[in-house]
C-alpha cells in the first residue's frame, strides 16, 4: 500500500512520524508525496495549545473531505490522546493512534474499522528488526557502561511488545532506538519521552505521561546511524531537556 504522513507540531512528532514511516516501509508499504496518491493518510496531530488543536481539526477535516475511494485516514499523536473523542468525531477518520500507540501503526494500516472501535487491539507487527540491535550499540566506558547495560538488558514483558523479550529487549519500546532514515544534513534525535513536571500552563504530562529516558547506548546507536547516513548536525529533542 501507499502511505502519506502529515506531521503537525513539534520536532518530537517528526521523530515519531519517521518511526511510523520506518515500520510501514519495513512491511513493504511505499511513501508518496501527495495525499491524493496514498491508500492511507496518517495525520500526526498536535494539541499543545488551542491554535494547534484547531489546526489539527482543520487538517483532519480537509483530508476527510478529499478522501478518495477506499482511502484510509488515521489520526495519530497528541490530540488523539488528549482529545480522542473530539478527533474521533471528525467524519471520515477511520482509526486513532495515541502517543503511546504509534508503534502499532502497521497493525491498522489497511484494516477496516467500525465507528465504535477505531483503536488498535493487536501488537503483532512491531518486531525487533525495526530497532537497532543491542549488540550494535556503542561500548560506553565504566562506570556508565554498567548503567547502560542494566537499562538495555531489562526484559520486555510479552504484553508490551511481542517477540522482543526473547532477543534481549528494551525497558520501554517508546524509548527504544528506532532505525533511522536521514533526510538531509540535519536530524532530530529524541532522547526521552514525557515529562515529570506539572506546570500549570502545560498539558503535556497528561497525554505523554512521566518522563522515560532513552539509554545512553541507545542514543549513541541512533546517532551513529544518522552519522553514517551523512548527517552533520544532530538536534536533541525532548519535552524537558534539563530533567
Amino acid at each position: 500500500m501507499k502511505y502519506h504522513i502529515i506531521t503537525l507540531g513539534c520536532p518530537k512528532n517528526s521523530v515519531d512520524s519517521e518511526g511510523m514511516g520506518g515500520i510501514l516501509a519495513a512491511q513493504g508499504h511505499t511513501a508518496v508525496t501527495a495525499p491524493a496518491d496514498a491508500d492511507v493518510v496518517i495525520v500526526n496531530t498536535c494539541s499543545f495549545i488551542a491554535a494547534a488543536r484547531d489546526e489539527t481539526l482543520d487538517v483532519l477535516r480537509d483530508m476527510a473531505a478529499s478522501k478518495t475511494s477506499g482511502q484510509q485516514l488515521i489520526a495519530a499523536g497528541c490530540m488523539a490522546e488528549s482529545h480522542g473523542a473530539l478527533v474521533g468525531a471528525v467524519p471520515g477518520v477511520d482509526a486513532i493512534l495515541s502517543t503511546r500507540e504509534w508503534m502499532k501503526i502497521g497493525d491498522i494500516v489497511g484494516e477496516k474499522s467500525t465507528t465504535d472501535d477505531r483503536r488498535p487491539t493487536t501488537k503483532k507487527t512491531f518486531t525487533s528488526d525495526l530497532l537497532i540491535p543491542l549488540e550494535a550499540m556503542p561500548q560506553v566506558q565504566a562506570p556508565v557502561a554498567q548503567l547502560v547495560a542494566d537499562t538495555l538488558a531489562v526484559e520486555v514483558p510479552s504484553s508490551v511488545v511481542s517477540g522482543l523479550a526473547a532477543e534481549g529487549g528494551y525497558a520501554d519500546w517508546r524509548t527504544a532506538p528506532i532505525r533511522r532514515h536521514a533526510g538531509g544534513p540535519s536530524a532530530y534525535l529524541k532522547i526521552s519521552d514525557g515529562c515529570n513536571l506539572r506546570c500549570a500552563f502545560c498539558t503535556i504530562p497528561s497525554f505523554k505521561g512521566d518522563m522515560r529516558s532513552k539509554a545512553m547506548g541507545a542514543i549513541l546507536g541512533e546517532a551513529q546511524e544518522l552519522a553514517a547516513q551523512g548527517v552533520k548536525e544532530i538536534v536533541l529533542v525532548v519535552q524537558h531537556l534539563a530533567d
